[in-house]
């Protein structure tokens, strides 16, 4: 978090809620707009289908950062999007941890 919130500027963030413990009261992104959101299980998906995606509610569950992006950007009321280098071969690797760092990483400050 502490590399996060030294390279990310004044940037306005977004989190989940579970992730609240892990960004909140720990120093970061001070004098900074921090929003957190709450994730669906996928289960709820009917639900937020109906309603549409609103951002003060449960959104589509956390897939990926992209799946969260383009809800908070169209929450947000952008018309163009553009999605540049987002791989989405998530669905092949299921039980499998791929990221670009090692997990015992995962969970650290």
């Amino acid at each position: 978090m502490k590399e996060l919130d030294n390279k990310t500027g004044k940037s306005v963030m977004f989190f989940a809620l579970r992730d609240r413990k892990r960004t909140g009261g720990h120093g970061f992104f001070v004098d900074r707009q921090v929003h957190y959101f709450h994730a669906a299980e996928a289960n709820d998906d009917k639900t937020i289908a109906t309603h549409g995606i609103d951002l003060t509610g449960l959104i589509l569950p956390l897939y990926s950062v992209t799946h969260v992006a383009l809800q908070i950007a169209l929450y947000m009321g952008f018309q163009q999007i553009y999605l540049l280098g987002c791989d989405h071969s998530r669905i092949f690797d299921l039980n499998q941890g791929i990221h670009f760092y090692k997990n015992e990483e995962e969970n650290a400050l």
